[in-house]
């Protein structure tokens, strides 16, 4: 009998536990283009971003590209081990897309580099990657292949040197060189 009243006492307790919990719903705030999201705090102010600004296309007022000087940004950076375009380059590229269309003669040299980490061979893969990445972004925006070069020196010229994220994150980029 004792086994039994034991055996109860475990199937009672372990059924009152498989119960769902209620859910209790509530509304939550959301953030409106006047109110910035609660993970900037309280003080935080929102910020005027003009409305006709999409992926990477600026509004014509704000240009400093002409004809005849290439956009002042000319290094766009990479994620740790990837090869892939950010959204922040591609609004500093959009600016030497915009200045190789109207300079067609124009030829850039795309150098691809990685950080101190990995083996020689595997950085100048990397940085060659990151180069032909690049290159395939302006293609694909209508520049001819003529005006393209591309270039890797993996870890062998650090624009800092460092052994920390800090470091690595600046090292890992592709710069546009104008000939």
């Amino acid at each position: 009998m004792n086994k039994w009243y034991y055996l109860i006492l475990f199937l009672i307790a372990f059924t009152g536990c498989t119960s769902k919990p209620e859910v209790i719903k509530t509304e939550v705030n959301k953030p409106t283009s006047k109110t910035p999201p609660p993970i900037f705090g309280k003080n935080t102010q929102p910020i005027n971003v003009p409305t006709d600004i999409t992926l990477g296309i600026e509004p014509s007022t704000t240009s400093t590209t002409s004809a005849s000087n290439p956009p002042k940004e000319k290094t766009i950076y990479f994620d740790y081990d990837m090869a892939s375009i950010k959204i922040s380059a591609q609004i500093i590229l959009n600016k030497h897309i915009d200045y190789l269309n109207e300079n067609p003669n124009i030829i850039v040299r795309l150098e691809g580099h990685a950080d101190e980490r990995g083996s020689t061979e595997y950085n100048l893969a990397l940085g060659e990657l990151r180069a032909e990445a690049t290159k395939e972004l302006l293609i694909n925006n209508v520049i001819s292949e003529s005006q393209i070069e591309t270039l890797s020196y993996g870890e062998e010229q650090p624009i800092i040197f460092g052994h920390g994220e800090k470091s690595w994150q600046l090292n890992r980029r592709v710069e546009l060189v104008y000939e």
